[in-house]
Formats: structure tokens, C-alpha cells, sequence
């Protein structure tokens, strides 16, 4: 499970760079990302809170910024 949340990760991060030239990549990052969440353990879903928070600030959607990183300010307390 450990090895299926992280290759979800790395592929977020891959769109999301790739998100940084066309926005498009974005709502991939944000399907790998979602998929980080669901499988990881309390770190993961930190991380995977916190990149979501940031495609979401990339994106304009600032709610769904927030709403994310007081996901992540949670996992980390």
C-alpha cells in the first residue's frame, strides 16, 4: 500500500509541473493526488492535502485551497 500511495504521488507532482504550462495537467494532478489520499497513511494524507491546496491555489479556487491545507494543518497536529 505504502509503494501504490507513493507512485500516486509522484505522478501528481509530475502534472502538477506539467500543470505549470498547461493548466489542463492540472485535473490530473488533482485525480493522482485525490487517489494519494485515499490510500495513504496520516503522513500521506498531509501531503497529499497540502499539493492539493496548492494546484487548487494555481487554479484560482481558493476555497478548495483552503479547505485542503486545514486538512493538512490537521493530519500534521
Amino acid at each position: 500500500m505504502h509503494g501504490e500511495a507513493l507512485a500516486y504521488n509522484c505522478i501528481g507532482v509530475d502534472y502538477m509541473k506539467l500543470g505549470e504550462h498547461d493548466s489542463k495537467n492540472y485535473d490530473d494532478a488533482i485525480e493522482f493526488h485525490t487517489k494519494h489520499k485515499e490510500v495513504a497513511d496520516v503522513a500521506g494524507k498531509f501531503l497529499a492535502h497540502i499539493n492539493l491546496g496548492i494546484i487548487y491555489n494555481n487554479t484560482d479556487d481558493h476555497e478548495k485551497s483552503s479547505i485542503n491545507h486545514q486538512f493538512a494543518l490537521r493530519y500534521a497536529i
